[in-house]
């Protein structure tokens, strides 16, 4: 019996999940993201030292697995403003699609920098905020 009340929980808990998150995307996060910026391309992406503001409102996550560079803008082409380790914690202002065509979160990163970094070596994705 404790089983089956179990796994009912687990259902339950996946349908939660389901209607929070909505439809997952064939391409995964990346793709769903891409999708809320498709007016924009790499050929309009922010330029190195480019900002932008806090819409995202998070929490300090710390989202980096290990050494990650941060960056002046959303290219690998922007000079890196310092690097992080997994013990540091970011704050996500937004993100934006950078000149690779790949989506780049704009943070503050604590106690350190602001930045860049791309949202595919991030652990959780990077903000969900278009900047």
């Amino acid at each position: 019996m404790r089983k089956h009340a179990l796994a009912g929980a687990g259902v339950g808990l996946l349908s939660a999940l389901a209607m929070v998150m909505g439809p997952a995307t064939a391409s995964g996060a990346e793709g769903g993201k891409l999708d809320s910026v498709r007016d924009r391309s790499a050929a309009t992406a922010p330029d190195c030292g480019s900002t932008a503001g806090d819409k995202d409102h998070s929490t300090y996550p710390k989202p980096f697995d290990g050494t990650t560079n941060i960056r002046s803008g959303p290219s690998t082409g922007c000079g890196v403003v310092t690097q992080v380790g997994s013990t540091n914690k970011a704050d996500y202002h937004c993100f934006d699609v950078g000149s690779d065509g790949k989506t780049w979160t704009f943070m503050r990163v604590k106690h350190t920098a602001y930045g860049w970094v791309r949202d595919d070596v991030l652990r959780d994705g990077g903000s969900n905020k278009v900047c």
